[in-house]
């Protein structure tokens, strides 16, 4: 809990800012989430955070956690929960120290991922749920893995 020095002042500070928006984008696969949510953290001048990319980024890193999503992608599994918590609790944090609002995508994945954040206080203004067909998925999935397998695995 923050008590300021001087709690007037930092309440006028307080309610001077624009208040942090906190968007969460979830969909099945081919449904462009990415493509859509960057856009509009571009339009607002919020932060955009992706959840595949962090990850990607991460994998690259000659790290346990590194490693470890090498070894999840090779298999075509899931990432560990823990891991993707980590990564973009990380970014999330980043984003509310500078009291930016942010859209975050493709998490939360798993019930784990859910309520990972809620202990954290972290709650979304608004969740975001895009669909498509389920043959759009299936193609996208199909495509997505011999991308993820071909990028990571050229270690």
């Amino acid at each position: 809990m923050v008590r300021p020095e001087k709690p007037l002042d930092f309440l006028i500070t307080k309610l001077q800012q624009n208040p942090v928006r906190r968007v969460f984008f979830v969909s099945p696969p081919g449904c462009k989430r990415q493509e859509i949510a960057k856009s509009i953290a571009e339009h607002l001048d919020w932060k955009f955070i992706s959840t595949s990319a962090a990850i990607l980024s991460e994998g690259e890193k000659e790290t346990n956690e590194g490693g470890e999503i090498l070894k999840s992608t090779k298999k075509f599994e899931y990432v560990s929960d823990k891991i993707v918590i980590d990564l973009v609790a990380k970014e999330i944090q980043e984003a509310e120290k500078a009291n930016k609002s942010w859209i975050v995508e493709g998490f939360p994945r798993t019930r784990a991922q859910a309520l990972s954040f809620a202990k954290l206080g972290v709650v979304p203004d608004k969740i975001v749920q895009l669909s498509c067909p389920e043959e759009v998925s299936v193609e996208h999935i199909k495509e997505s893995c011999r991308d993820i397998n071909g990028k990571l695995s050229k270690k």
